[in-house]
């Protein structure tokens, strides 16, 4: 229940000898100048009006008679309003301004945290370049070269050759397949269709996790069974850059307005290139979606740039935050998994591929991004 009023306080006292009365009815009393103030759970919020009242001594305040008012007012000013009557105010104006500062303090914090880890990855990425070897992933992020912003989608390349300065990297398109069988063999040909899918899902090279559609179609001859898979698949092809080339690619600071990245000319023209992470890619490789539809503090989702993986469980480290994941817990190459919480906090992941592998990784949004981190 909310508690609101009006009160007053005393803020001039007035003997009856200063305004000229000497009579005796006036030798127990004074006079006094209040001022009332309006309240909320009697703590003052703003100032009302000053009134001139009469205290006789026992306890009890009485209206002061318009003459003697007239003479008060001539003899003494009437003060302007108490700041006590809007402390209140105040008070919601010091919360108000200790919350502002520690916000921004804390967002201050938060983005030193960030171009900290950001620096720091392009200092290990740029160590990387010079010990390239063959396997490994390099991840980029790109633009259209008259945007300011490099996206968070990525692009997976994979180094096949390494000879000097120069290294060999395979780069990938996507392709979608279908296979028709007749109707005797119908069954047999989704079943290796499906063997197929699984064998390239484990190598990471599809990218959707889905079963063979069966339509039938009919001719005078015979009914035909047309099976359809629905998957894509990645094929390699190569371009040649040289290691300053792919240094050129790293930012070393964040939100840094001069750099560009580089060009990849072989690969695609229209667009400039910002290398993100240098993997030996074994496993899944979890990076937050920034750039996600109804991202919030309290909703976030991570793309798998590595091996197909299975989101099994994700378990808080953090009292009275709850973690969930998304009912679509297959996370294929390039696939997308949301995650939603109640607050900020820590968590590990659980993953695991089709040879049962175990995956850890520790998720962190307490900072200006989601940190993922995978445990060795």
């Amino acid at each position: 229940m909310i508690i609101y009023g009006h009160n007053n306080f005393n803020r001039l006292t007035v003997n009856p000898t200063e305004i000229g009365l000497f009579d005796n009815a006036y030798a127990n009393i004074t006079f006094q100048l209040r001022q009332r103030y309006a309240h909320i759970f009697w703590i003052p919020i703003f100032p009302l009006a000053q009134v001139w009242i009469v205290n006789k001594g026992d306890g009890k305040l009485y209206e002061c008679p318009y003459e003697i008012k007239e003479r008060l007012n001539e003899r003494f000013a009437k003060k302007g309003p108490s700041v006590f009557a809007f402390s209140g105010l105040l008070l919601v104006a010091i919360i108000g301004l200790l919350y502002y500062v520690s916000d921004k303090v804390s967002s201050y914090q938060s983005q030193k945290n960030y171009e900290a880890k950001i620096e720091k990855e392009g200092q290990d990425a740029s160590t990387q370049v010079n010990t390239l070897h063959a396997n490994e992933f390099l991840i980029f992020s790109s633009k259209a070269k008259d945007e300011s912003y490099f996206g968070s989608e990525g692009t997976l390349m994979k180094v096949i050759d390494v000879n000097g300065d120069a290294i060999t990297l395979g780069t990938y398109t996507k392709r979608t397949t279908s296979i028709t069988k007749s109707v005797e063999d119908a069954r047999v040909g989704a079943v290796k269709a499906e063997d197929e899918v699984e064998s390239l899902r484990e190598e990471g090279l599809a990218t959707t996790k889905t079963s063979p559609v069966i339509s039938y179609i009919s001719s005078d001859d015979v009914d035909q069974k047309i099976i359809k898979i629905d998957v894509e698949f990645r094929f390699a092809d190569t371009i040649k850059v040289g290691k300053a080339e792919l240094q050129k690619a790293i930012a070393l600071k964040a939100n840094d307005k001069e750099f560009k990245g580089v060009e990849l000319k072989d690969f695609a023209a229209d667009k400039n290139f910002k290398l993100e992470k240098i993997k030996d890619l074994k496993g899944p490789i979890l990076k937050e979606k920034s750039d996600a539809a109804g991202k919030s503090s309290n909703y976030f989702e991570i793309t798998n740039y590595g091996y197909a993986a299975n989101a099994d469980s994700i378990v808080s480290q953090t009292p009275a935050v709850q973690w969930q994941l998304s009912k679509m817990h297959y996370m294929g190459t390039e696939e997308t998994i949301a995650v939603k919480n109640t607050g900020k906090g820590k968590a590990i992941l659980y993953c695991s591929d089709s040879k049962k592998n175990v995956y850890k990784f520790n998720i962190d949004n307490e900072s200006y991004s989601v940190n993922i981190e995978r445990m060795e």
